[in-house]
């Protein structure tokens, strides 16, 4: 019987830092992340969109386009509401100034994501008999950067 062929990584030992002032460069040396996995279970990253410009002329058998500029991706990170934790009081504090940050996501491999956002919102929830929720809604400014794990692996 053959080995698995398929690829993928696992979300175990995911790591997610944001800086608690603000970054305009996410590969900047020196940036201090506070770690951000005590309180959020779930990321939703989605990548930007581009703008479509229509070039049909005369001369075209169909409407004819270009991509444009990518949109910022959005990200949704979803955990527990910890009111008093570090992490939660941080992201409240990036929600109300709405200062560009860096963020960077660490795979287990050494993999990362780097991207510079804002918090643009946060959900509170709560249910009878659950733990308190929370979603922070982030916008990043520009390309997110995906780098390859270091040779030998990381973490």
């Amino acid at each position: 019987m053959a080995g698995k062929k398929s690829k993928s990584q696992t979300a175990l030992e995911l790591k997610l830092g944001m800086t608690k002032t603000e970054a305009s460069d996410p590969a900047a040396v020196g940036l201090v992340y506070i770690e951000l996995g005590a309180t959020i279970k779930d990321i939703d990253l989605q990548g930007g969109q581009a703008d479509e410009n229509e070039t049909t002329t005369f001369a075209s058998d169909a409407k004819e386009y270009e991509g444009g500029l990518s949109d910022g991706a959005t990200v949704a990170l979803n955990g527990n509401w910890a009111q008093g934790s570090e992490s939660h009081e941080e992201m409240m504090k990036a929600e109300d100034d709405k200062k560009n940050r860096a963020w960077r996501i660490t795979h287990r491999d050494g993999s990362t994501g780097r991207f510079i956002g804002f918090v643009k919102q946060y959900t509170y929830k709560a249910a009878a008999g659950g733990t308190l929720a929370a979603t922070f809604s982030v916008r990043v400014s520009g390309k997110v950067k995906w780098d390859a794990a270091p040779e030998g692996g990381g973490a």
